[in-house]
């Protein structure tokens, strides 16, 4: 009998650790800081310099109208200066607004694919964590996946040079194409 006790235990103690190893690892918690992100991956740096280069020509615009207006003494001039300052901080506005939702949107899916992948439970602003591991900041790791996202601002200028990058090559292979039928032509003369 006490054989068949102990026999029981130990097969009791078997299922116990065999259920125990089959639990799926503990999640875990990185840190992120999110600011550096924003300022370093490439396709935030190069949404900011759009945008530094868009309020320049604003800025441009509005000095030159500015001195214009120092000439003009009709009553019009400063309505149509203050028109025009509102149009151009209304298109600054909705453009900056563009480009974080983008930028936003993008990483909030590669955060919660990360999460996803590498088994993390909680990512956490870096700024409001007061001690952790190093190994648990994955800052540098969003950096890499955001400057290998493919993220499309759509900026004015990048797509006007694509489509002209990509006519480039088709246009240098259609003489070959249509050169080489008449050859053909020839040879069977």
């Amino acid at each position: 009998m006490k054989f068949k006790v102990n026999l029981l235990v130990a097969a009791c103690a078997a299922v116990m650790l065999l259920a125990s190893c089959q639990q799926k690892e503990a999640a875990k918690v990185a840190v992120l800081d999110p600011a550096q992100v924003f300022q370093t991956c490439e396709i935030c740096v190069e949404g900011g310099e759009y945008l530094r280069g868009m309020s320049d020509k604003m800025r441009t615009e509005l000095t030159e109208m500015q001195a214009a207006m120092q000439s003009d003494t009709s009553e019009d001039a400063p309505k149509k200066f203050q028109e025009r300052y509102a149009e151009l901080q209304a298109e600054m506005a909705a453009e900056q607004n563009r480009i974080a939702g983008m930028l936003n949107e993008g990483f909030v899916k590669i955060m919660n694919e990360y999460r996803a992948k590498n088994n993390v439970a909680v990512i956490m602003n870096k700024e409001n964590v007061l001690s952790f591991d190093e190994g648990d900041d994955i800052t540098a790791a969003m950096i890499a996946a955001m400057n290998e996202s493919g993220i499309d601002l759509a900026l004015p200028g990048k797509a006007e040079v694509a489509p002209a990058a990509e006519a480039a090559p088709a246009a240098e292979a259609a003489p070959a194409t249509e050169a080489a039928p008449a050859a053909e032509e020839k040879k069977s003369e």
